[in-house]
């Protein structure tokens, strides 16, 4: 069965439910480079939430700097995410 790691940290960053779920989603989806093309439907269809609210919360994520938006591959309504790990250097999370 498959599964994936988030650092514990990511509790210490008081993500709302939705915040948390989402990220959850994009760790589990994406790749060894932290990437992922999912589109906001089928963030929201897997995790039963509304398409606005995925596109709402991914903003809030992006602010955080927990993921980032890259260039896409082209496909229609994907969002193209790297996803940063709690502890990743790279992305200075603000502190709280």
């Amino acid at each position: 069965m498959p599964y994936f790691k988030i650092d514990n940290d990511i509790f210490s960053l008081r993500l709302d439910s939705y915040e948390f779920q989402i990220y959850a989603y994009l760790v589990s989806c994406a790749g060894k480079k932290g990437e992922c093309w999912p589109s906001t439907n089928t963030i929201a269809r897997m995790l039963g939430m509304s398409q606005s609210t995925v596109i709402f919360k991914i903003d809030s994520l992006v602010r955080r700097q927990l993921i980032a938006r890259c260039s896409g591959r082209g496909r229609k309504r994907a969002v193209a995410l790297r996803v940063a790990p709690c502890g990743d250097s790279a992305f200075s999370r603000p502190q709280y």
